[in-house]
């Protein structure tokens, strides 16, 4: 169940930044989201610019004529009221306290000698943001709070002379700070500078409640500024926090070596409580894999409705492969506890992660040999030596990470992925795709190598004593060999009995022209694991 984002009041304190069940991931922002700062409209006059909600960069400087909703073109305190419309030019003495001389010719064109204050005019001036505040959804018995920012922007002090409640419910109340001391009326801000109104709504019942905190001032054109508020009043929280993630499997499917797939997984807070996830993580053998990643915090708190998306990648290091385990996800839901598989006296939810690697194409290998049995009482492995290497029969229990060992020198079922080549670098790894143990028609083992170096390469079959049958002898096998995309020998070869080994041949490459020559060996021996 997805839910979008709620909207926030641009200057709550104590916001968290979260996701919604609907978004995906962030950017890094410029400023924090709706917070306020002085900016400069002339050398000498000053306004207040607010961060975008997307916390981008700062909005445009808003000055004193920006924020007017006065529509006056013409302040003077001149107390003349002539409606002649003639041209006349007498010298009236109307009570005009500016030095103009009305010697209008149309209705009232004074000259005026007084200056509007919304062109920059010496005297005080206030910008107020917001104008409002919607507190939203509170618990009874509970409280929020959100900033009222006052700016003095004119060429004189600013003065607050009272500030009152409109508040029939008796729910909204207000706090106020100028240089981190209380403020006593009349306040006197200088130009500039700001004070800081703390509003908090505290619902006593429930339902919708407004309000209005007015401001008497000394600006002449707007001696009063309201700010109106609201909220609604909630029953209190009793299910605490409720996280709920889906999906709750997540399938990746087949997919090719080296080609990462992703997938989202997204947890909700759907309780009335804050909810915090304290952590998040593959089950063990996912994690051993090192083919899987996490992107999405570690650590977060969702208020309610309020959700995160964590990313996972699958990419693929072997073939033929597939992968199964659990995505971690553990918070504080005490309905969650011991809600996740190996994670005993834990507060965790869980999803099922399936995954597999694709087949590799011996038309796209540089090298690519296979062993092909028929007899269900044997275990034949195959080996891929590297250019000077030693042959290993056997050793160690196998590995499901990549790499498997560092410069091992032989690639089989105890070392299917030895880091060959750059180390660090999987794509010119061989890769042992399964140890088929139990035998039967169309057992089959295949050993695949891409980017391979220059050099001579040995190929080995063994019957293998720990899971061969007693007394099993003669068991026959089929070698495939694929150089350069094209298969080149096929070699019918037995194996006499268990610890036996065959050296079937050699591979001769050449990485400056991507071809080689396979060359028949046919030496065998004995060797314990």
């Amino acid at each position: 169940m997805k839910r979008a984002f709620q909207t926030r009041p641009a200057l709550l304190v104590a916001v968290l930044i979260v996701q919604a069940c609907t978004s995906s991931g962030g950017s890094q922002q410029a400023c924090p989201p709706g917070a306020i700062q002085i900016c400069h409209c002339t050398p000498v006059k000053v306004g207040v610019q607010e961060c975008m909600e997307d916390g981008s960069g700062w909005d445009v400087c808003l000055c004193n004529g920006d924020a007017d909703t006065d529509s006056d073109t013409d302040l003077d305190t001149d107390s003349d009221v002539d409606t002649d419309s003639d041209a006349d030019t007498d010298s009236d003495t109307d009570a005009d306290t500016d030095s103009d001389t009305d010697s209008d010719t149309d209705a009232d064109s004074d000259v005026d000698t007084d200056t509007d204050t919304d062109t920059g005019a010496e005297g005080p001036d206030i910008f107020i943001s917001p104008l409002s505040i919607d507190f939203g959804k509170v618990e009874v018995s509970k409280a929020k709070a959100g900033m009222v920012i006052v700016n003095s922007t004119g060429t004189e002090p600013l003065v607050i002379s009272s500030i009152t409640e409109d508040d029939p419910s008796g729910v909204f109340s207000y706090t106020c700070t100028y240089h981190a001391a209380s403020c006593a009326f009349p306040l006197e801000i200088a130009t500039g500078e700001q004070a800081q109104l703390e509003a908090v709504y505290a619902p006593t019942g429930l339902g919708d409640h407004v309000g209005t905190l007015t401001l008497q001032t000394n600006v002449p054109v707007k001696p009063v500024v309201h700010v109106a508020l609201s909220g609604t009043g909630e029953e209190e929280c009793v299910t605490g926090p409720v996280i709920v993630c889906e999906p709750s499997t997540i399938p990746f499917g087949t997919v090719p070596r080296g080609e990462p797939a992703t997938e989202t997984h997204t947890c909700c807070n759907d309780g009335c409580a804050d909810l915090r996830i304290t952590g998040r993580e593959l089950s063990s053998v996912l994690a051993s894999s090192n083919e899987f990643t996490i992107a999405g915090p570690a650590t977060a708190t969702l208020e309610p409705d309020d959700s995160v998306d964590f990313e996972l990648t699958f990419t693929p290091r072997r073939y033929n492969t597939s992968r199964a385990g659990y995505f971690y996800v553990l918070n504080d839901d005490d309905a969650t506890l011991n809600g996740c598989n190996y994670k005993p006296g834990q507060r965790c939810v869980q999803a099922l992660i399936s995954a597999a690697a694709a087949e590799a194409d011996p038309t796209d290998q540089d090298i690519h040999i296979s062993a092909t049995w028929s007899r269900s009482d044997s275990d034949v492995d195959l080996h891929l030596v590297r250019p000077g290497g030693s042959f290993i029969p056997a050793g160690g229990d196998v590995s499901v990470a990549c790499p498997s060992s560092v410069n091992g020198d032989d690639c089989h079922y105890s070392d299917p992925c030895p880091d060959w080549g750059n180390i660090g670098e999987y794509t010119d790894d061989p890769y042992l795709d399964v140890d088929n143990i139990d035998g039967g028609p169309g057992s089959e083992e295949a050993i695949n190598l891409d980017n391979a170096a220059s050099g001579r390469y040995s190929v080995y079959t063994y019957l293998y004593p720990g899971t061969t049958g007693a007394g099993v002898t003669d068991v026959g096998v089929e070698v495939a060999v694929w150089v350069g995309g094209v298969q080149v020998e096929q070699y019918s070869v037995v194996l006499p009995s268990a610890q036996h080994y065959i050296e079937v041949c050699f591979i001769d490459w050449d990485a400056g022209i991507g071809a080689g020559n396979v060359t028949f060996s046919g030496v065998s021996g004995t060797q314990a694991p």
